[in-house]
């Protein structure tokens, strides 16, 4: 691996680690879309959004850009104006060599496109930079826009597994498991997203 990625630029976003600065967009952010979150994630009740609280969480997520087998938590900001608008993560917690993409985005950017253009780009970091054998996308079959991501991109629909999470509320759950394996990348649609990928000095590591 050549990394660690602290940032990844793509035609319209800027993907990159939070920083202390973060803190209080961070939390508004998540208390703007609190009730929009919680329907489909149980760490969204859980998450705190104080100033103090968010730069804990935020000192943390950093340290672990720099552990290669720890969550990679990204925010998703505009590539010009810097404004934050979700958050992303490639996750080491679907077996070897493998990673898990996780994303969300605030209610008020929805359906432009941008969720899919963030994932995309992670998709060829996980497979360019971390050289991983497969990706995967995990989502509730009730949550239909965080399903339409990985179908855009070109995953593959493995399964549906019944009753395999707990909702927010703590109740039993569906889980759609989606996956992309490297020889299928080229024939994928997220060779389409044009991304380069920087260290935490800002040189570049990876591009497509």
């Amino acid at each position: 691996m050549e990394g660690p990625v602290y940032s990844v630029r793509t035609e319209r976003l800027l993907v990159r680690g939070y920083e202390p600065t973060d803190a209080a967009a961070s939390g508004e952010l998540l208390k703007a879309n609190l009730e929009h979150l919680a329907r489909w994630m149980p760490w969204a009740t859980m998450e705190a959004t104080t100033i103090d609280s968010r730069l804990a969480w935020i000192r943390r997520a950093r340290a672990d850009l720099d552990r290669p087998a720890s969550d990679l938590v990204y925010g998703i900001f505009d590539g010009s104006s810097g404004e934050l608008m979700g958050g992303i993560g490639l996750h080491a917690r679907v077996g070897p060599q493998a990673l898990e993409i996780g994303y969300w985005i605030s209610v008020a950017h929805e359906g432009r496109g941008y969720v899919t253009e963030a994932a995309g780009a992670l998709t060829r970091v996980a497979f360019d930079v971390h050289r991983v054998a497969r990706v995967e996308i995990h989502c509730d079959p009730r949550n239909v826009r965080s399903a339409a991501v990985p179908r855009r991109l070109g995953y593959t629909h493995d399964a549906t597994l019944r009753r395999r999470a707990l909702d927010p509320r703590g109740r039993e759950c569906d889980r759609m498991i989606w996956s992309l394996f490297a020889d299928e990348l080229g024939a994928s649609a997220a060779t389409k997203v044009r991304y380069e990928a920087f260290d935490a000095l800002g040189r570049s590591v990876a591009r497509g």
